[in-house]
């Protein structure tokens, strides 16, 4: 049978550590990969869940998470960049001169 516990119920340590396997770990429900600006709003969600619960320490703010924040979450957000997510191809682009003349 698997527990599942809320994150406010962790230690610190506790914390730290579920929090490392789980940014390693996380993927779409069709298993591919998240882009990084989706895995920050997952953090700052967490993060927002914790402030809720009065956790008493902050993700982004507090040293006691000082060894998740630039070795793991960081390093994903590297390895997702460098695997081609994050490049945003569907953001918007100006129009070029020879579009413009077109469009007028």
């Amino acid at each position: 049978m698997v527990v599942i516990h809320e994150p406010e119920e962790f230690s610190l340590e506790e914390l730290n550590l579920h929090l490392k396997e789980f940014i390693v770990g996380i993927r779409k429900q069709d298993e591919t990969k998240l882009e990084p600006s989706s895995l920050r709003s997952v953090v700052a969600s967490i993060e927002r869940h914790l402030k809720w619960k009065d956790y008493g320490y902050s993700l982004s703010d507090s040293a006691a998470f000082c060894r998740y924040r630039p070795e793991v979450l960081r390093a994903k957000q590297k390895e997702l960049k460098s695997s081609g997510k994050g490049n945003k191809p569907n953001a918007a682009r100006s129009l070029t001169d020879n579009r413009k003349a077109k469009t007028s």
